[in-house]
C-alpha cells in the first residue's frame, strides 16, 4: 500500500463511543417483548450485520413488517438519546493530526443519512470531513454501495486510502471499494471477533496515529 492520502472513517462505536448506548436501547425493547436482556459483554460478542440475523440471534420472531415496527421503535428511542455519548477521548487531536498531513477525511455510515449528519455537527467535527455519507434507510443496509459512489465521486485511489471502522461488516466494505482497513477494538465488536479476520486491529487512537 503507498502513502495514506484517504481516510474513510465509520462513525457509530469508531468515532462516537456509543456502544452502551445500543445495549440500553436493545434491552428496553427486550424487556418489552419478555426476552433475555445483553450485557455490553454479549453485544459486543454478538451483534452483526445484517442486524436482521442479530435480532433474529436475541429470540425475535417476526415477519418482515413486524421488524420493521420494531426496529422504527428502537430508532425512535434512539433518536431522544443520540446525544448522550461523547467522542472516543483523543479523536478530535487525531483528526487535527490527519487534517495537518494533507490526509483527506471522509465519514461512512450505516447509519441513516440524516441521522448521521445531524450527529456529525453536533459534536462539532463536520469541518473535518470532506464528505458525510450515510445510508437512505432505517435497516443499516447498503454501506458497500456508498462506498462505492463515494470513491468515485471523489476519485479516491484504493492503494492510498484506509478504512477505519469497528466491525467485520468495514472489512466487507473495504473488500468491496479495495482499500486496506484497520479495525478499533474499543467500538461494538470484541477484539477476538476483530483479530478473527485476519486484519489489523489497534486498541487505542494513539495506536491509529502510530499506523498512519
Amino acid at each position: 500500500m503507498g502513502q495514506i492520502k484517504n481516510i474513510i472513517w465509520d462513525w457509530n462505536g469508531t468515532i462516537v463511543n456509543d456502544a452502551f448506548l445500543f445495549v440500553e436501547i436493545m434491552n428496553g425493547v427486550l424487556k418489552k417483548e419478555g426476552l433475555p436482556l445483553i450485557s455490553l459483554e454479549d453485544y459486543k460478542n454478538n451483534f452483526c450485520f445484517p442486524i436482521t440475523q442479530y435480532w433474529k440471534s436475541l429470540g425475535f420472531v417476526f415477519s418482515r413488517t413486524s421488524f420493521d415496527i420494531l426496529n422504527a421503535q428502537f430508532i425512535d428511542n434512539y433518536k431522544k438519546q443520540m446525544f448522550r455519548p461523547k467522542l472516543h477521548n483523543g479523536i478530535i487531536g487525531l483528526f487535527k493530526y490527519i487534517k495537518n498531513k494533507n490526509i483527506h477525511q471522509f465519514v461512512l455510515s450505516a447509519s441513516e443519512h440524516t441521522l448521521l449528519k445531524k450527529s456529525v455537527s453536533f459534536y462539532g467535527v463536520k469541518g473535518f470531513f470532506k464528505a458525510i455519507r450515510g445510508v437512505d434507510n432505517l435497516n443499516a443496509l447498503g454501506k458497500e454501495f456508498l462506498g462505492r459512489r463515494l470513491c468515485l465521486e471523489y476519485q479516491l485511489n484504493p492503494q492510498n486510502t484506509l478504512l477505519i471502522g469497528d466491525t467485520e461488516h468495514d472489512v466487507d466494505v473495504s473488500v468491496s471499494i479495495q482499500t486496506q482497513v484497520l479495525l478499533v477494538a474499543f467500538g461494538h465488536i470484541s477484539k477476538n471477533r476483530l483479530l478473527a479476520t485476519k486484519q489489523n486491529v489497534v486498541d487505542s487512537i494513539e495506536d491509529i496515529k502510530s499506523f498512519i
